[in-house]
């Protein structure tokens, strides 16, 4: 797949964990994206209020501390610049009443942890 124009877009890269960000970083760097990084809801909501006319994906893990991903994704769709952004779950739990959390909670869509190259690629090249 073509992911070259996605080159000099910006994602939102939010999880408490430093390796998970870092393995999107690298992933997302490889297509010639740049990276925003949130260790939480919290953080992943005050990044996307600085930032969102630069953002253009957001990848949300779901289970984190202060703020989790679900109430992250509600605080990013009631602003006026969050309505429209494509927000995608990030989860280790794959059960069909996981993935329908994530969509009633406002994310578009989402993948399994452990995040893989082509499940990564595959989520860049349905949404940008």
């Amino acid at each position: 797949m073509d992911l070259s124009q996605l080159n000099g877009k910006i994602a939102l890269v939010v999880d408490d964990q430093d390796l998970n960000r870092e393995l999107a970083a690298c992933f997302l760097e490889d297509v010639g994206m740049a990276v925003i990084e949130a260790v939480d809801g919290v953080d992943a909501v005050e990044k996307f209020t600085n930032h969102h006319d630069k953002i253009d994906i957001v990848f949300m893990d779901i289970k984190m501390p202060k703020m989790d991903g679900y109430e992250a994704t509600k605080c990013i769709r009631d602003l006026a610049a969050g309505k429209d952004i494509t927000i995608i779950a990030i989860t280790a739990n794959v059960l069909q009443a996981e993935s329908e959390n994530c969509l009633a909670a406002g994310m578009t869509d989402y993948i399994s942890k452990p995040i893989s190259e082509e499940s990564f690629y595959g989520m860049l090249n349905k949404w940008c």
